[in-house]
């Protein structure tokens, strides 16, 4: 690390003092430096952590599902302001009002899971919705009413990134996550990674995540992530993709959102910064990219402390992208 800039050299001690042992891969990249990596721990009955070990990266998910939305919308394949009951017909009536666009930028005013596995007699807490996956989503939906009116607030939706999964199922007449596999991992070469299935690394004691996929349901490795990264910065899935995902939101009456299409974007001094984070209990994931600098940091730990892994992903972002 003797050629990194002098900040960045300083968040990794304090990174893993913060950590306090938990299992970590962190991956970098700037036009400067190429390709970082850094890695400590093992997960539970494994080697070492690598930049290829498997983790889960929770709702990071659904910057992966927004590409694969905007990819249908620009082909023409979706239309952003059809109405949900349209495009999934077994929705109940209340669901007609809400558009494709609330359900990308969360401002859908759907119930989220608890009250959706509350709605099925499942557990409290995580317990409960760790037992939910994207059929019982939509059985649920039947069962509980609307938590406002689409368009008015952003609220941060998980309910509706499942929706958006199920909308590519029935416009490709395929799985999710083969889509997923061939028009987004194949293509840009993430080898270790995958949508849905068993949970291939389990943490003692927790509930394993969810079976949903759309709002998380990626497992991924550290190395592919900064891969997804770099691609989008660099517009491998098309520019005019990359442009549209990367397109503020807007509520009904036109007010600007800091979300696109999958990702928080942020402004700074060396341009904007797309970001987004995932979680479930035990996992952490953290991903940020800055296409003006060509800078990316991608973080998968096995942990809940969810401030030192931000501050680690923000602080080394903010080194790397910073002018020479």
């Amino acid at each position: 690390m003797t050629n990194l800039p002098p900040t960045a050299e300083s968040w990794w001690p304090l990174f893993v003092r913060e950590l306090d042992g938990s299992p970590a891969a962190v991956a970098a990249t700037s036009p400067q430096l190429g390709d970082r990596y850094w890695c400590i721990g093992a997960l539970p009955g494994q080697d070492r952590m690598t930049t290829a070990t498997t983790a889960y990266a929770g709702s990071v998910t659904k910057q992966v599902i927004a590409a694969l939305t905007a990819r249908a919308v620009l082909a023409q394949e979706l239309d952003p302001e059809a109405s949900i009951r349209h495009l999934l017909p077994g929705l109940p009536a209340w669901t007609s009002p809400i558009r494709l666009q609330h359900l990308v930028h969360h401002t859908a005013a759907l119930p989220q899971p608890p009250a959706l596995a509350a709605a099925l007699g499942l557990p409290t807490g995580l317990a409960g919705e760790s037992r939910l996956d994207n059929a019982a989503v939509l059985a649920a939906l039947s069962q509980v009413e609307p938590h406002g009116s689409p368009g008015q607030a952003f609220s941060y939706d998980n309910t509706a990134y499942v929706l958006l999964a199920e909308v590519l199922h029935a416009v490709y007449g395929v799985d999710v996550a083969d889509t997923a596999r061939t028009e987004v991992f194949e293509r840009l070469g993430l080898s270790g990674s995958w949508l849905g299935g068993s949970a291939p690394a389990v943490l003692p004691g927790l509930d394993p995540p969810p079976r949903t996929v759309g709002d998380g349901g990626l497992w991924t490795c550290a190395a592919d992530l900064l891969r997804w990264l770099a691609a989008m910065n660099r517009g491998m899935l098309g520019a005019d993709l990359t442009a549209l995902v990367q397109t503020p939101g807007r509520l009904d009456d036109g007010t600007s959102l800091d979300y696109a299409w999958g990702i928080a974007h942020r402004p700074g001094p060396a341009g904007m910064t797309y970001l987004h984070g995932g979680s479930w209990a035990g996992w952490r994931a953290m991903t940020v990219r800055g296409p003006s600098t060509g800078t990316a940091v991608a973080i998968l730990a096995a942990t809940d402390n969810t401030p030192a892994v931000s501050a680690a992903e923000i602080n080394l972002h903010r080194s790397l992208a910073a002018k020479p």
